[in-house]
């Protein structure tokens, strides 16, 4: 009974946004697969809904946010947590919302957390990379921060960046060309098929991919 409460409670915070109207990518999914990110975008309601198991680990993922924010606002450093952002770009608009915005030694900072199972020796990520560097354009901050920590223990690996344009011009590019697919409704190439990447298997839009790939 318990464990039903939890998720139907999990469920009412997790539920899908309405389709937003024009051209929109979310910061998180601009490294995607651009395919999938076309079809996001074309075919909405064929997207699955996570499974139980996922939303208990992204409802993890929150509390040790929210633990977070709490230990940087006792400690004076916090200036504001989960800001919206909104990049505009040809043909529509980038959104998002940073963790964030803490003040260090007189200067401001982006602060970017993500939770993990353990620390990985590819760490940082290269598209957690430049998440935060998207954040560090749109808050003109040219600082930021990458934090992974570990579930199970609370281990921290930290890493510093300074605004990088090559990155942020390389996701403003990639965001445009996406936008261009969609209005001249042409097909991406299906990136990670071609890369080999196990995500394919997962993807809700497969069957659609391999059909247009005939």
């Amino acid at each position: 009974m318990i464990t039903e409460m939890i998720l139907k409670k999990i469920k009412e915070n997790n539920r899908k946004h309405k389709k937003s109207p024009g051209n929109v990518a979310y910061v998180s999914m601009i490294n995607s697969c651009m395919r999938k990110n076309y079809y996001r975008h074309n075919y909405p309601d064929e997207e699955t809904e996570h499974d139980d198991r996922t939303l208990l680990i992204f409802e993890v993922g929150n509390i040790f946010h929210d633990y977070i924010y709490k230990v940087l606002q006792e400690n004076d450093v916090l200036i504001c947590s989960e800001e919206s952002l909104r990049i505009k770009v040809k043909n529509g608009s980038i959104h998002g919302r940073l963790d964030v915005i803490v003040k260090y030694q007189e200067e401001l900072y982006v602060l970017d957390v993500k939770t993990c199972s353990y620390h990985s020796k590819k760490m940082p990520h290269e598209k957690d990379i430049a998440q935060v560097q998207m954040y560090m354009y749109e808050k003109k901050i040219p600082r930021g921060f990458l934090m992974y920590v570990e579930k199970n223990n609370l281990k921290i690996k930290m890493f510093k960046f300074e605004l990088d344009m090559n990155i942020v011009n390389g996701q403003l590019a990639r965001v445009e060309e996406l936008f261009t697919h969609i209005d001249e409704n042409t097909l991406p190439v299906p990136e990670y098929m071609l890369a080999g990447k196990r995500d394919c298997d997962k993807c809700p839009f497969l069957s659609k991919c391999i059909a247009n790939q005939k």
